[in-house]
């Protein structure tokens, strides 16, 4: 056993730190320097989604970061394609709100989404309770998610629908019942969120219903309820006559293209960095090759 071997993904290109009440000049993005290491606390994310399915539905979709842009010290992302702005208000809530907060340089309290409560330094992906405008008041809306929308994931499927695994990419611009959908790379097979809120992997006729309906091969058991695929434990697939449940079904981030191996006590030709080899796997699951 040696407990000091470790395998770690490369460290985030991009962090954030907000410091609301001293050293703001010490507030703000922070960039990786390349050769160097050091601790940090969460990154922050290029992409979210935001789903509404009852109500607000112009908020929906795909939001980016907004670089060189806060919010009262915090990120802020816009909509893709309008101007709805996820940000940090003056009471410190996240809200999506549209072109009159950005007037106002995001120093107001305004949004037609909102988070319950003051978020703290929490990313908005990590909020649990968000309210919307009814025309007349805020009410909560359990349904209301935010989430990462990631570029690309890899399934792997190693006791059956063997031609779902591989990696997806997401399709920017598309939506199935309010959340983003990915597409495998190779093949006209979706990963999307069914109308009964499950994620589901079905193929071109699913796209042909616009994503309004139950079917997949592979199916999560549960709803997912506003979290990512990545972060299902228990699938089904279909075998021929229905689903069954199979433990060994793993929907994960696509692949880092590095991975760093420590081993300090032993094994030194095994330590160093090693790269992705595209369009190679084993066993369902993606193959790292050192470099050095």
């Amino acid at each position: 056993d040696d407990a000091d071997i470790a395998v770690t993904l490369a460290p985030p290109l991009l962090l954030w730190l907000a410091s609301p009440h001293g050293h703001p000049l010490c507030a703000g993005r922070y960039e990786l320097m390349g050769g160097t290491s050091g601790n940090g606390r969460e990154s922050v994310h290029p992409s979210l989604h935001v789903a509404s399915p009852h109500g607000q539905n112009g908020c929906e979709g795909p939001y980016e970061l907004v670089k060189g842009t806060s919010g009262n010290g915090h990120p802020v992302w816009k909509h893709v394609d309008s101007d709805k702005f996820l940000y940090t208000g003056s009471t410190g809530k996240w809200h999506v709100g549209g072109r009159d907060v950005k007037d106002k340089n995001f120093q107001c309290s305004l949004g037609f989404i909102s988070s319950k409560e003051r978020h703290d330094g929490v990313l908005p992906d990590s909020v649990k309770s968000w309210t919307r405008h009814d025309g007349n008041n805020h009410v909560d809306d359990a349904d209301i998610t935010v989430t990462l929308a990631p570029p690309s994931f890899w399934l792997a499927s190693p006791h059956g629908q063997k031609t779902c695994e591989g990696q997806y990419e997401l399709l920017k611009g598309t939506t199935g019942n309010g959340h983003p959908v990915w597409k495998h790379v190779n093949s006209e097979i979706f990963l999307y969120s069914s109308l009964n809120h499950k994620w589901q992997v079905g193929g071109k006729d699913v796209k042909d219903k616009h994503f309004r309906c139950n079917a997949g091969y592979i199916t999560s058991k549960e709803r997912h309820d506003g979290a990512s695929p990545d972060s299902v434990r228990l699938w089904t697939r279909h075998d021929g006559a229905n689903h069954v449940d199979d433990a060994d079904i793993a929907v994960t981030l696509a692949p880092p293209l590095l991975l760093w191996l420590a081993s300090p006590h032993g094994h030194p030709l095994c330590a160093g960095r090693y790269e992705l080899m595209g369009g190679t796997s084993g066993n369902g699951r993606p193959v790292w090759k050192h470099v050095d």
